[in-house]
């Protein structure tokens, strides 16, 4: 009988979790959960209710994008509220092959991060 010898794999890096949110310190706009693990992000973005400024959702985008622990990120997982199309297209604009599903009142997104050049 022969035993196939297997390479153990290392294990997965540490995440890292920041919160990232746009808005006055009195009255929070939006945020995200940003967690990061090797070269996986997974964001959960949330949105106050009522009336936002114009470019709210769109400050948020970029803030999380901006980050540095996303700079080796290859591999975007995302959960916005279901109909927030302002999110989704504005994180479309920074990946390739973006796909969409409904989950309850959530909407998953899977997709793979633009590289800066």
């Amino acid at each position: 009988m022969s035993a196939i010898a297997t390479q153990a794999q290392p294990p997965d890096p540490t995440p890292t979790v920041k919160q990232v949110i746009v808005g006055p310190p009195d009255a929070h706009w939006a945020g995200a959960e940003v967690i990061c693990a090797g070269d996986t992000v997974h964001l959960c973005f949330h949105v106050s209710g009522g009336h936002l400024p114009r470019d709210a959702r769109q400050q948020l985008i970029e803030k999380v994008l901006s980050l540095p622990e996303l700079l080796a990120a290859v591999e975007l997982h995302a959960t916005v509220p279901m109909g927030d199309s302002e999110l989704i297209n504005g994180l479309r604009e920074h990946c390739d092959h973006l796909s969409t599903r409904a989950a309850g009142a959530t909407c998953l997104l899977d997709g793979d991060l633009i590289q800066p050049s």
